[in-house]
């Protein structure tokens, strides 16, 4: 380690072996610091709970969901009675990608999901970004499908309604978030329920569409409903081109059930022995539904015309109606309710295993650490269950800002919208997916797969190209298609700013170029971030500096240390240090300069983890911006109590709650461990906020004292 002082060159002063230079990830959590493991085999792990049984019917209640009450319409106005075809190609393709989900997870199985795979094959940016579309695309889904169910539960359209509807998502999310706090199977029952109950809902449809009842109970008589005359005309035109190009246009509705692949691979951290138990999952549970779906499907196009499909305000109903005769007033109603709930229920599974995916970014470190801590008893990622909760609260009223001012959003149909945008986003991530098949068998070759999907290095480019002409011809021939297009570009780049914030906040790479760079432009922001006021404050709490010996830990700012060097006078002393060379570099030329004698400078390339050995006994610590960064603040503290006599003061000036949004890294998260872990050294600390107007100020004030004393 080098010691620059004046009387050495910069240059010569910044000469390092490679062997002291090493590369240190120093952004941590607190509870890492403290050691406190998020997961640990005593215990401390998210708990291996579902068999395959319990997780086939999650999985079918994620991928069936309640889609076919509301989905086949769109696929008949779009092409017909040909729609079929598109359902039929969508099922076939919904089969293999279920296979490449069963070798991917199988081969990494972690809360993490496909969020994982994406992190091993494309690297930490890439996997992000799929995580944040998949965050972002599941809260879509749970906000349609839970404001949908009420829509159907309660028909009524005034502000009052509207705000009644609102309390009873929030009530549902947050009923739910506790649930999967507790991680009881309380939650994954109901699930296991409401999938009963969409059988129950699809088979009183399908079953007498197949047998007319009451031709059987009345006459005696084997018939069926399913008339094939109401296929035709089959194409929708008779331009053989056009035909194609609706068909594969429809087949964009009929991808709304792959978004349940990626939920169910959340929840593989807790399912036992997931090597072999999920690819069976992902594979029979896509099977059951498109079988099901396909005979719903082809019996329902031989029940209802062309008009009365697309026309009705609830088709169902009026297949019901037309199948059970005099029966069907009764069964009308009841499955409306029984809709309804279906709708109502449809995005549930999500607030179980949507935390899942934010504990997994979190670990990663590209999201707050404190979202991966689990909690102590139930062993779940509690605050990532909170955060969950709060988020779907905010799409919620979304939706029902939309709802409740149509024309400021120049009625856009907030379903319809929101709807076609999560399938939208749905396909990107499928197609992440799909390219992590032959990626990694190219560049793991002997990796051994418990499960492998045939055709794995040419099938999902095929995929791939057939689904990137799905969602051309939708854009074309949809009035909507390209308001989507436009919404999921945006969503899209959202997410980039994000990645770039946290990481600048946890990356120690990106870090210090951002202090190299910041060096050319602090001119610009060192009047916001240490202005007068903010000076003032600071000398009004460490008192009177001439002739003191004072450690500035943390150099962001040349000018702040030119006016300490003069505060001090020539009786005192300023010793600074910093982790980038850059820095030191630009104090020492300034310094030089101004021809300024009573201040050292010291290059600390391990500065996160210690205070310079070379530094004296000292009468002040000042550190700006410095807090967040340090990685074992236990050792910092010990040795910075050292340097100091008693009634010693030291202060520490952060910016919090950046944007109001920004989370706040390491021990700026939790400043209760940071006054624990000064008070054991013999230093009292407290905060203060001062609140600006993109973010907060935070001054840490301490004085070193035997006596647990009141800072002032």
């Amino acid at each position: 380690m080098a010691e620059e002082s004046l009387q050495q060159s910069p240059e010569q002063s910044l000469q390092q072996s490679p062997e002291q230079s090493p590369q240190l990830k120093f952004i941590k959590s607190a509870d890492e610091l403290l050691e406190i493991k998020e997961e640990k085999e005593d215990g401390g792990e998210l708990k291996k709970t579902l068999g395959y049984g319990i997780i086939f019917i999650l999985a079918l209640n994620f991928i069936f969901d309640s889609s076919l009450f509301y989905v086949p319409p769109y696929g008949v106005s779009f092409a017909g009675k040909a729609s079929l075809l598109s359902w039929l190609l969508i099922a076939l393709i919904g089969i293999y990608i279920a296979m490449c989900y069963g070798e991917l997870i199988s081969l990494f199985p972690s809360s993490g999901g496909i969020y994982e795979v994406s992190k091993i094959t494309f690297g930490t940016f890439t996997s992000f970004i799929v995580g944040w579309l998949n965050w972002l695309t599941g809260n879509i889904g749970v906000a349609i499908s839970i404001t949908a169910g009420l829509e159907v539960l309660i028909p009524y359209y005034s502000p009052t309604a509207y705000i009644i509807k609102a309390i009873i998502c929030f009530a549902t999310i947050f009923f739910f978030s506790y649930l999967a706090k507790l991680g009881k199977d309380i939650g994954n029952t109901l699930i296991f329920y409401f999938t009963l109950i969409i059988i129950f809902a699809l088979a009183i449809l399908i079953i007498p569409m197949i047998i007319d009842i009451p031709s059987l109970t009345s006459h005696g008589v084997l018939s069926s409903h399913v008339n094939f005359h109401l296929f035709k005309p089959f194409f929708p035109n008779d331009d053989g081109k056009l035909n194609f190009a609706l068909i594969l246009g429809a087949s964009f509705f009929a991808c709304t059930s792959l978004f349940g692949l990626s939920a169910v691979s959340y929840l593989s951290g807790e399912v036992k022995e997931p090597e072999k138990t999920l690819p069976k999952v992902f594979k029979w549970s896509m099977i059951t539904v498109a079988i099901i779906t396909l005979l719903f499907i082809i019996t329902s196009f031989g029940v209802l015309d062309t008009k009365t499909y697309t026309e009705s305000t609830s088709y169902y109903s009026d297949i019901v109606q037309t199948t059970l005769g005099s029966y069907g007033s009764f069964f009308v109603s009841f499955l409306v309710i029984i809709a309804g709930i279906l709708y109502f229920s449809e995005g549930l599974g999500w607030i179980l295993s949507g935390p899942r995916l934010i504990y997994s970014i979190a670990k990663d470190k590209l999201f707050p650490t404190s979202f991966a801590k689990l909690d102590p008893q139930y062993q779940t990622p509690v605050r990532a269950i909170k955060f969950q909760a709060k988020t779907l609260s905010l799409f919620i009223i979304v939706v029902y800002l939309m709802y409740l001012f149509p024309k400021f959003f120049k009625e856009v149909d907030p379903f319809n919208y929101f709807f076609f945008l999560y399938i939208f986003l749905t396909l990107i991530l499928v197609v992440i997916t799909l390219l992590s098949i032959p990626i990694l068998r190219e560049h793991y070759p002997e990796m051994k797969r418990p499960y492998k999907v045939p055709f794995g290095m040419i099938l999902p480019y095929i995929i791939i190209a057939i689904l990137f002409l799905i969602v051309v011809f939708w854009i074309k021939y949809d009035e909507q298609g390209l308001l989507v297009l436009i919404s999921a570009i945006a969503a899209l780049l959202i997410g980039i700013p994000i990645y770039v914030l946290l990481v600048i906040y946890f990356d120690p790479d990106v870090y210090l170029k951002l202090k190299r760079f910041l060096i050319y432009v602090n001119w610009i922001y060192e009047p916001f971030t240490l202005s007068k006021e903010v000076k003032t404050e600071i000398y009004g709490k460490i008192g009177e500096l001439a002739g003191k010996k004072v450690l500035q830990y943390g150099c962001l700012r040349s000018k702040f240390t030119i006016e300490l060097a003069a505060k001090v006078g020539n009786d005192g002393r300023i010793f600074v240090t910093d982790l980038s060379d850059k820095t030191i570099l630009h104090l020492i030329r300034k310094l030089e300069h101004k021809k300024i004698q009573n201040v050292d400078t010291f290059h600390d390339e391990h500065q996160i983890n210690r205070i310079h050995p070379h530094i004296p006994k000292i009468d002040v610590i000042i550190s700006i911006s410095m807090l967040g960064h340090i990685q074992d603040l236990r050792k910092v503290a010990k040795e910075m109590s050292a340097l100091l006599p008693d009634g010693g003061r030291i202060i520490f000036k952060e910016e919090v709650d950046q944007l109001k949004f920004v989370p706040n890294i390491g021990w700026l998260a939790q400043p209760e461990k940071v006054v624990e872990i000064f008070k054991s050294e013999g230093i009292q600390i407290n905060f203060v906020y001062v609140k600006r107007l993109l973010w907060t100020d935070m001054y840490v004030f301490g004085i070193k004292s035997k006596y647990d004393v009141p800072v002032v």
